[in-house]
């Protein structure tokens, strides 16, 4: 969205078209959702509600409230799914993804995830003095993240089927093992039974 909403149609359309998204991104990866967000969503709630006209001053201060619970929401993502996952991945003490480049790649997302979040939030402080046209490109910043998350997402998935993978065979092999083991002592000791049941017999 390139606008800022200055009536309830627009602001309409930025509630659905940003910040719902982010929030249920959110949603589906918290067990419990920061009160920031709620309290944003109701303060923009009330101003509309103190309104009888949906004047402009109104949709302003709506907007506003609007817009930082969309901004905190990409805030708390990578505060908190983004830096657990990212940390999970990277204490790992071996993986089996890629002959090694498993890791490498982890921390490139992060670096990019890094990244954005410095490009963003350097563009964010620009939108709180007279909202300029770095409020969409904070918007495009932050919205880098998601396709970045979704693969280390992807990543974790993946190194755990393979870890199961890797498991399954693993087991498998000690199995066979176990099992040519004790076939070879049951053979040798039926041997020695025979051996000395056959001398017992000679005397």
């Amino acid at each position: 969205m390139s606008n800022i909403p200055s009536d309830f149609a627009s602001l309409r359309e930025f509630y659905y078209g940003e910040y719902v998204p982010i929030y249920d991104f959110l949603n589906s990866r918290l067990v419990r959702l920061p009160s920031e967000l709620h309290f944003e969503v109701s303060a923009a709630f009330d101003h509309l509600m103190r309104s009888s006209d949906m004047d402009e001053a109104c949709i302003h201060n709506a907007v506003g409230h609007l817009k930082r619970a969309t901004f905190d929401g990409f805030k708390l993502l990578v505060k908190g799914p983004v830096h657990n996952l990212v940390n999970k991945l990277s204490h790992r003490k071996y993986n089996n993804v890629d002959n090694g480049k498993f890791q490498n790649e982890v921390n490139e997302i992060h670096y990019k995830i890094q990244d954005v979040v410095v490009k963003a939030r350097g563009l964010e402080r620009k939108t709180s003095e007279e909202y300029s046209e770095s409020w969409d490109e904070a918007f495009q910043e932050w919205k880098k993240v998601i396709p970045l998350m979704e693969r280390l997402e992807e990543m974790d998935r993946s190194d755990g089927a393979c870890r199961a993978r890797s498991q399954y065979v693993r087991s498998a092999y000690i199995n066979v093992f176990l099992y040519l083991f004790f076939a070879i002592i049951g053979y040798c000791l039926n041997r020695a039974f025979d051996f000395l049941w056959g001398i017992f017999f000679a005397l």
